[in-house]
């Protein structure tokens, strides 16, 4: 019966561990899409008055890594605490993490919602911008890819759409 329990609460603690970096996870994705939708970073002009390109997957990369994004608004590292472990390990753009790191995937909407539009460019109000961070679970997983049948998931993935202000 002891077996039993330990074996209840060894999944159960790696279910927990998994749970909290999924809820980690979403916060990243929520506050890196903010930035990335922020008016300030959306209508900047070079010395010469042309217009400078909104945010892309590589600038929202720099910013969960902590490198400088210049000359978007700067912010405080964003990835703290286990998600900064995880952006030491690595952020791509993409959508497969390297091993131990983050993954960064961008797509924009043109206005109204009725056609994708590209997000190299500098993108009006109204602009639709979704990021999808894909998260490698493998430093996480203290009992293996499955454990006595249970499977646990080899990446987690948050998703956030907002609109360009």
């Amino acid at each position: 019966m002891g077996a039993i329990a330990m074996i209840v609460l060894f999944v159960a603690i790696q279910l927990a561990a998994l749970g909290r970096e999924y809820m980690a996870l979403g916060e990243l994705n929520y506050q890196v899409t903010r930035w990335a939708t922020n008016p300030g970073n959306n209508g900047l002009k070079d010395s010469g008055g042309n217009a400078v390109n909104s945010p892309q997957c590589g600038d929202v990369a720099s910013l969960i890594h902590g490198d400088s994004v210049s000359p978007y608004a700067t912010v405080s590292k964003m990835a703290t605490g286990y998600m900064g472990k995880l952006a030491n390990a690595g952020v791509s753009c993409g959508t497969t993490p390297p091993t131990g790191g983050i993954a960064v995937a961008m797509a924009c909407t043109a206005a109204g919602g009725s056609t994708t539009t590209s997000c190299a460019a500098q993108r009006a109000a109204g602009t639709g911008v979704q990021i999808t961070l894909v998260m490698d679970t493998s430093t996480i997983l203290f009992l293996g890819n499955s454990f006595l049948g249970v499977p646990f998931p080899k990446t987690l993935s948050s998703s956030h759409v907002m609109l360009t202000q």
